[in-house]
């Protein structure tokens, strides 16, 4: 099998994209940075297996909008997080009783995902990007030949 020959581009990582329903905006994602992975991993698994809620049984059963969002923000460019800048926001209990708070970041964001479609995105793109960020393996690309032309065993 003949090597293919890479460019610095097939090595650049690139972030995804997602599409909120509530704005019809695309948001990009930036590639992840070890501190950001390691935050990911530390909060939510390295199989990101805390952004699902499970059934009683432990099974994945459903996402977890609130835990999505936290990790969408992280990754979020910097653009794209004035979006979410901290806001006053105005709602009334049952009982009628005015309540206002402020929102902004990962809890606007989370607010901002209405549809299984925004939810489903989200988590397709922060896969992608973390499998992008994640950089290429170096066994079996370069042959033996190669290694001793560069001096390695």
């Amino acid at each position: 099998m003949e090597n293919e020959k890479l460019s610095i581009k097939d090595l650049q990582p690139v972030g995804s994209t997602f599409v909120l329903s509530c704005n019809k905006k695309t948001y990009s994602l930036k590639t992840v940075d070890l501190n950001s992975y390691y935050w990911i991993t530390e909060n939510f698994g390295k199989q990101l297996e805390n952004l699902l809620d499970k059934d009683a049984e432990g099974k994945p059963e459903k996402i977890n909008i609130a835990n999505l969002a936290r990790v969408a923000w992280k990754l979020l460019t910097i653009e794209d997080k004035s979006d979410f800048e901290a806001r006053e926001s105005i709602d009334y209990d049952e009982n009628g009783i005015k309540l206002s708070s402020v929102l902004g970041g990962a809890t606007l964001l989370s607010k901002s995902i209405l549809t299984a479609d925004d939810a489903q995105g989200i988590m397709k793109a922060i896969e992608q990007t973390i499998v992008a960020s994640n950089p290429p393996k170096s066994d079996g690309i370069i042959d033996s030949k190669k290694k001793k032309q560069i001096g390695q065993k």
